[in-house]
């Protein structure tokens, strides 16, 4: 799976999904860990104890949206620190978006905008600042 949509600029647009996005539940956990290892590498084994921890943690939320039953992707959010930043620079004590994966179908769909809408939602009283990491 490609890391993200291949840019097109004089392709039309494709029709705009209104996903349901709801906190990932342990019936999510298989689904998210086949999803995962394509754009994060890594096998799906550990991505399934991933989502799994993620599924019972708090204060990590991850999100799932579906669209019509269907996954259409996760996106999460969680507190960092240096002292839990292993290899990355510096980083301010905060929450951070992070780990946003769109199902390759779903893309330019407007999946990833509204999952990132419902974790600032959901951080809206929680933060007065939210970080996030970007690829080039």
């Amino acid at each position: 799976m490609p890391e993200f949509a291949t840019y097109e600029p004089d392709r039309p647009s494709a029709e705009r999904a209104v996903p349901t996005i709801a906190p990932l539940r342990p019936s999510d956990v298989a689904e998210c860990a086949a999803l995962a290892p394509a754009r994060e590498g890594d096998d799906m084994a550990r991505w399934a104890e991933v989502f799994r921890r993620r599924a019972e943690a708090d204060p990590v939320a991850t999100f799932v949206a579906r669209v019509d039953g269907e996954l259409a992707g996760f996106g999460a959010v969680g507190w960092l620190d240096d002292a839990e930043a292993k290899g990355a620079r510096r980083v301010p004590a905060g929450w951070f978006l992070t780990g946003l994966v769109v199902v390759p179908a779903w893309r330019r769909r407007g999946i990833g905008a509204a999952l990132t809408a419902h974790r600032l939602d959901w951080l809206r009283g929680r933060a007065d600042v939210v970080y996030y990491f970007a690829n080039a």
